[in-house]
């Protein structure tokens, strides 16, 4: 499946589904978008039930927005299959986003925004910023994360 991702809006709530593979290809568009739909929301879902795999640029990516949101804007990922879940909580990001295996309290916003869903403008970027600050931010998260990305933050230094 080609990556996509597609976006809804009413109010203060702001429904975001991601379909394919997520990488670091796409976590630029990722993050641009979930910080342009948490200026003007208080609520932001990332709708996961399409998503079949992310690497760790795009984790830490969610992990940065989540850090950089205000503390009246919520970050929810919704329908987060088990083994993302699992590849998820690996590196510790339950501690830093809601993570849900369903729409849990969302049910409702869902009915309502997911038939409005448009999708956003996208194209694979290479963006070297956000791959270091994505694993940096991962690595700053937990010690064993820190050991898990030294080589790729380490590549970035010897530039």
């Amino acid at each position: 499946m080609t990556p996509q991702l597609l976006l809804a809006q009413d109010g203060q709530i702001a429904w975001l589904q991601y379909k394919g593979k997520g990488s670091f290809l796409q976590s630029s568009d990722l993050k641009s978008n979930l910080l342009e739909a948490a200026q003007s929301s208080k609520q932001v879902f990332l709708d996961l039930g399409l998503c079949e795999g992310m690497d760790s640029t795009f984790m830490g990516i969610l992990v940065s927005v989540a850090k950089s949101l205000t503390d009246d804007v919520q970050l929810e990922l919704i329908y987060v299959n088990n083994s993302l879940q699992e590849l998820m909580e690996g590196l510790g990001l339950q501690y830093f986003l809601t993570i849900k295996n369903d729409a849990g309290r969302a049910i409702d916003i869902e009915a309502s925004l997911k038939p409005k869903l448009e999708p956003v403008e996208t194209g694979a970027v290479i963006n070297q910023d956000n791959i270091y600050t994505a694993h940096q931010t991962l690595s700053d998260m937990n010690p064993e994360n820190a050991n898990k990305f030294k080589d790729v933050l380490d590549a970035f230094d010897d530039e």
